[in-house]
């Protein structure tokens, strides 16, 4: 009875000890096993957090190849291949890190590209600086003609802008709407090699080039919502309302994408508006509102298609960083931000821009 008493301590003390020491190879090692995944294949890679490059999980002494990581966080690797930058963002449900950023258009000859921009009301005050920065770094190697949808008829404009005389709709409308907006213009849209949809209060600061070029496969190009970069199903504000043409059941999604930017090839991005006008049309007739207007119906729509096969280009928050982001946890993306999203804070508030003599419908 003593010598098996004696054992099980023994075994115990054992176990304990393996414990410990695991864990402590955790917390210390400069090792980590990490698992990539492109085009629904899984690979295996050490991640060597000294050194930071990715090898393959074997004996280091037999693995060749290393990959570089240019920047490494909890939740997003950018690697630098053969095949060039790429991003992978994590995905807690299967332990991986997904691709989700790959531009394979390389720059040829300009390309024609329509940007459209909605500046009714007192949304007018960003229409200056934002014409001024998207010509220093949007795409400057292409030819863009921007469409800008205003109320400010008597507006002096470059000759690259053209005008479209649009009334400010009452809040929600204004957003709502603005896939109607865009099909009004679609004969002269479908003249372009690639559309963009920018909010009122997105601002580039860097260049923006090629890497927002879908190809013709990938159709149209969305942003990660910076508020959500790292939420995956369910935690995120899909549209839950069986009755909309929004509604998005959370186990068939994967992202939550952003409303404020997007855009695809001209044809694309042209199918893009028809279906959600289409779709804002019918809820509009059966009295329904999705959750967050046009953004509630983009994410329905890339749902959609992509349960149909279509793997679109999707652009990390980079693109997309608010001017104010405190508490939004995005503070390794800050050294490479593209795009800001302006603080309307600064500039009067939401309801100030939004008209204070407006009432929602």
């Amino acid at each position: 009875m003593r010598k098996k008493f004696s054992l099980y301590i023994i075994v115990s003390v054992l176990m304990l000890s393996s414990i410990v020491i695991f864990l402590q190879w955790i917390l210390t090692s400069p090792y980590e096993l990490v698992r990539l995944s492109e085009n629904g294949k899984d690979t295996q890679f050490i991640f060597n957090k000294k050194e930071h490059y990715l090898s393959a999980a074997l004996d280091e002494k037999t693995t060749p190849f290393k990959i570089p990581v240019v920047r490494y966080t909890e939740k997003t690797i950018h690697t630098l291949t053969a095949e060039g930058k790429k991003g992978y963002l994590y995905h807690s449900g299967f332990a991986t890190y997904n691709l989700v950023q790959e531009s394979k258009v390389k720059y040829t000859t300009p390309k024609k590209v329509a940007i459209l921009y909605i500046s009714t009301g007192k949304y007018i005050t960003f229409w200056k600086n934002f014409y001024n920065q998207m010509e220093k770094h949007f795409l400057p190697r292409h030819e863009k003609t921007y469409f800008l949808f205003t109320d400010h008829d008597d507006l002096v404009v470059p000759k690259n802008v053209v005008k479209v005389h649009q009334d400010q709709l009452p809040w929600p409308y204004v957003t709502f709407k603005r896939y109607h907006f865009f099909e009004s213009i679609e004969k002269e849209l479908s003249k372009f090699d690639y559309i963009y949809f920018l909010n009122g209060t997105m601002l580039p600061v860097q260049d923006v080039n090629e890497d927002i070029f879908p190809t013709k496969e990938q159709e149209v190009m969305v942003t990660l919502h910076p508020g959500y970069m790292y939420s995956y199903n369910y935690g995120v504000p899909y549209d839950g309302n069986l009755k909309s043409k929004a509604f998005v059941d959370p186990g068939y999604a994967t992202h939550y994408f952003m409303g404020g930017f997007n855009g695809g090839t001209g044809k694309g991005f042209l199918k893009l508006t028809k279906t959600i006008r289409e779709w804002t049309d019918i809820d509009i007739k059966n009295g329904v509102m999705p959750a967050w207007h046009d953004e509630s119906m983009l994410n329905a729509y890339m749902v959609q298609v992509m349960q149909n096969g279509l793997k679109p280009l999707i652009l990390m928050s980079e693109y997309a960083i608010p001017e104010s982001s405190k508490g939004w946890h995005l503070d390794d993306l800050f050294p490479y931000t593209k795009m800001i999203v302006i603080d309307k804070g600064k500039h009067g508030g939401h309801s100030f821009l939004r008209g204070q003599d407006q009432k929602e419908k």
